[in-house]
């Protein structure tokens, strides 16, 4: 007959620890251990730390266990440090730790810079490139690679942080001058940084290394648009999109025809695109709004939710628009979806703002404010720490 697993902590905790990488709440020291297990490359930081220890100690009042997590740290290796950890309750079966302690073992044996690239990496891919840069910076402390040198300067364009991209991707160039993708992320750099000449110097390379890459015209219109001469940039995306039949560059002249504020052509160039996906969808919605035909956009993001019930940013935009329509009944609803589907989401908590203020709630207006103010001011002191 099977057996049931009880909690250590028999009590209700509303009092959660939350893991700094994957940003995971969790409230029990059984759920840490999940945790710990199906993520341990994202949490090596955690469940040995004192802030860790004082949750399970304070919190859970599970002082025997503080302890043993306070011994943890006399381990010599990763893989001694969390099986013992895994091993601290009777949660996980023998051949679940046998197979994580092979991929431990394996992985420790790698190069310490792979380790923090990786890491960066993960941080990337959930849009969070100030505390990937402090990953790569490490990776980077065991000598120059190209491919942490490339990654450290996507994360600082993520950050608008061109000029600074830019040293570490000349780097980059001129361990590997051929590498079109590298000198083609240069040329993208300088253009957004303003450094024209380079740009163009750094496009007439790649053009030379690879005639047929669409993302050369891309840059050259991106480098028109930034260098004042808007409509000549159109040409450019229409060539790339010859070259490659990408939604992408459509996507880019409907954005300049509607910084040139010719709506209808806007729309019009979207016919181009051959599938009418959600990205379709979203880049319509936006078009409409900017025209202020915001019912129109209402009516697009309400389809695209229908293929994607989950997606914090369709609710998020599907708020703003109902409140920019003045249905703030419906405004709240699709903020409280999307806070709750991403309640890190700093977008949906600027959108719940201003919602609170279209409301008259002014109180709780500046409470949400202020929210957001030190969740931005935690960060901050996370990565100056990392750093």
């Amino acid at each position: 007959m099977p057996e049931l697993l009880l909690c250590l902590s028999q009590g209700e905790n509303v009092n959660s620890y939350q893991f700094k990488m994957t940003g995971i709440n969790v409230y029990s020291f059984e759920e840490a251990v999940y945790h710990c297990y199906h993520y341990w490359k994202q949490s090596v930081d955690d469940f040995t730390s004192e802030e860790f220890e004082e949750w399970v100690r304070e919190v859970l009042s599970l002082s025997f266990l503080a302890s043993k997590i306070k011994g943890l740290n006399k381990l010599d290796s990763l893989s001694e440090k969390l099986t013992t950890f895994l091993t601290l309750v009777d949660y996980l079966d023998v051949e679940q730790i046998s197979i994580l302690k092979a991929e431990l073992v394996e992985w420790e044996a790698r190069l310490e810079w792979e380790k923090y690239k990786e890491r960066g990496d993960y941080l990337m891919e959930k849009k969070e490139p100030a505390r990937a840069f402090a990953f790569y910076r490490k990776a980077l402390a065991f000598g120059e690679n190209v491919r942490v040198l490339n990654n450290i300067a996507i994360a600082l364009m993520q950050l608008e942080r061109f000029k600074e991209a830019i040293d570490y991707l000349g780097r980059a160039v001129n361990i590997e001058p051929n590498n079109v993708q590298i000198v083609l992320n240069l040329a993208e750099c300088c253009i957004y940084a303003h450094e024209f000449e380079s740009a163009e110097s750094c496009l007439h390379h790649a053009e030379e290394l690879d005639e047929n890459n669409p993302d050369v015209q891309y840059l050259y219109g991106e480098l028109n648009i930034e260098s004042d001469k808007t409509r000549n940039s159109i040409e450019y995306f229409e060539r790339a999109f010859e070259m490659n039949n990408e939604p992408k560059y459509i996507y880019r002249i409907a954005e300049v025809y509607v910084k040139l504020r010719q709506f209808d052509r806007a729309l019009e160039c979207l016919t181009k695109v051959k599938t009418k996906d959600n990205s379709f969808l979203v880049q319509q919605s936006k078009i409409y709004a900017a025209s202020n035909n915001v019912p129109a956009a209402v009516k697009c993001i309400e389809r695209a939710l229908i293929f994607e019930r989950d997606n914090a940013e369709l609710w998020t935009m599907l708020a703003k628009y109902s409140r920019m329509e003045y249905d703030i009944t419906k405004a709240q609803s699709s903020i409280t979806r999307a806070l709750n589907i991403a309640p890190e989401s700093e977008t949906a908590q600027l959108e719940n703002a201003r919602i609170k203020k279209a409301q008259g709630k002014i109180k709780d207006y500046q409470t949400t404010l202020h929210d957001i103010l030190e969740g931005f001011k935690k960060k901050y002191r996370e990565l100056t720490q990392m750093e």
